[in-house]
């Protein structure tokens, strides 16, 4: 996962993980993120290291925090 805040701010790239209950794969991907305070928007995009980004055709995913 690609992500910042408030407009691509802080960028970070991440490792998210599969989620799995009682042993089976329930099918996403998974990570907590903690975001400082007083930030209003979660920007993301992902991406599978080998060059492939699922970003919303062009829209980037954005994520209304509003503290």
């Amino acid at each position: 996962m690609h992500y910042g805040v408030d407009g691509w701010q802080n960028v970070k790239d991440e490792a998210m993980y599969a989620a799995y209950y009682r042993g089976s794969w329930l099918g996403y991907y998974t990570k907590t993120v903690n975001v400082d305070g007083g930030r209003n928007m979660f920007d993301l995009v992902f991406h599978d290291g080998a060059d492939h980004w699922e970003n919303n055709y062009g829209m980037d995913w954005h994520i209304d925090i509003g503290y």
